[in-house]
């Protein structure tokens, strides 16, 4: 389909005369508005492709700090919202191997813990996105 345009603005002699710029314009970026809740919007960074290193220094080992990685980056708090990953999705602080044994809660009802897991993963959420808010200005 590219082409036959092409042609036709090649042909067109008004298209050749007024030589109309067909690009958008450079302006300010729009910010993306937030989302509401979990995983309404994914955000990808493309990059790549990467130069080979020399052959003398392969790095073929790096799935060995892939889980690190994820697990530093789930369990760090980001500045932007001022919370972690994980503590976004599952309403509560993760539990580290490095922490203390968490006490024990008692609750009234069987469906307690569900009740409290949702009233705070709800006001987690509120606080993130007026922080995202915040940051965007």
């Amino acid at each position: 389909m590219k082409r036959p345009i092409s042609q036709h603005i090649q042909s067109c002699l008004l298209c050749q005369q007024h030589n109309i710029n067909r690009s958008k314009k450079p302006g300010r970026l729009q910010p993306i508005s937030t989302s509401e809740g979990l995983f309404q919007m994914i955000g990808i960074d493309y990059c790549g492709p990467f130069k080979q290193t020399p052959s003398d220094r392969e790095h073929n080992n790096w799935d060995e700090y892939l889980l690190p990685i994820i697990f530093a980056y789930n369990t760090g708090i980001h500045a932007t919202t001022q919370y972690s990953p994980y503590q976004l999705q599952f309403g509560r602080e993760p539990r580290l191997p490095t922490d203390e044994p968490s006490t024990s809660f008692i609750f009234n009802k069987p469906i307690g813990y569900y009740d409290q897991l949702k009233k705070s993963s709800l006001i987690i959420q509120r606080q993130a996105h007026g922080h995202i808010i915040y940051r965007q200005r």
